[in-house]
């Protein structure tokens, strides 16, 4: 598995660049951020998406075609036959995380460690009482890393299998002690599903989610 870091920032020119690879529904959908550095951040991110395909594939990054799940998973149409490859993609803040795997679903999730000050709202509507409670029990200084972490599991592995965060009360996080993470799905655990939590910068949780067992991972920056 390949994991890939990318900054979003970008200069004038990287940005007219990334611009030209894009899909005209894709450029649809940039035109329609009301803000024009959350659009240039949606423009880098998909640009470095198609690039960063385009190194696994016999196709260059302005040939990519997508498909979309119906809660707005993306994957390849046109090769999805005939390739094993899958992908995922997860961004906040400054930050874009990828995640390429052969013949396994996999999900990622990033987050930017922002003051929450309405974190323990967001608990009670998608965390289930043992998270909330492991929350509580946490201490201060730390509940906000805590909440991060459980998030981004959870979202990963929802990522994975295309549900969506209308799934966020099915996933229970029942181990947090280290990189490896143990959930459960409707109340039962996952064997078949692996997950692990890392931090790819300073400042920034993430976790990444794939079907069947752990697999080595091999990172990647594109952040100078």
């Amino acid at each position: 598995m390949h994991i890939w870091r990318a900054k979003l920032d970008c200069s004038t020119q990287q940005l007219e660049q990334f611009a030209l690879l894009l899909s005209p529904d894709e450029q649809t959908r940039a035109n329609r951020f009301r803000f024009p550095r959350d659009r240039q951040r949606f423009v880098a991110g998909r640009g470095i998406l198609r690039l960063i395909l385009s190194c696994y594939l016999p196709l260059a990054a302005d040939q990519l075609e997508f498909s979309y799940s119906a809660r707005g998973k993306p994957s390849l149409s046109s090769l999805q036959a005939a390739t094993p490859l899958s992908f995922n993609v997860s961004h906040s803040h400054q930050i874009a995380l990828y995640a390429i795997t052969c013949n396994r679903l996999v999900g990622i999730d990033v987050e930017y460690n922002r003051p929450l000050q309405e974190m323990e709202q967001l608990a009670q509507r998608f965390f289930l009482p043992n998270e909330v409670a492991l929350l509580n029990q946490c201490p201060i200084e730390r509940r906000q890393a805590l909440f991060f972490q459980l998030w981004t599991c959870k979202e990963a592995y929802l990522k994975a299998t295309g549900e969506g965060l209308t799934g966020l009360k099915r996933v229970e996080i029942t181990n947090l002690s280290d990189s490896i993470v143990a959930f459960a799905h409707n109340g039962h655990p996952t064997p078949n599903w692996s997950m692990m939590q890392f931090s790819p910068v300073v400042d920034y949780t993430a976790a990444i989610a794939i079907e069947g067992h752990p697999i080595p991972c091999m990172y990647y920056s594109l952040i100078q």
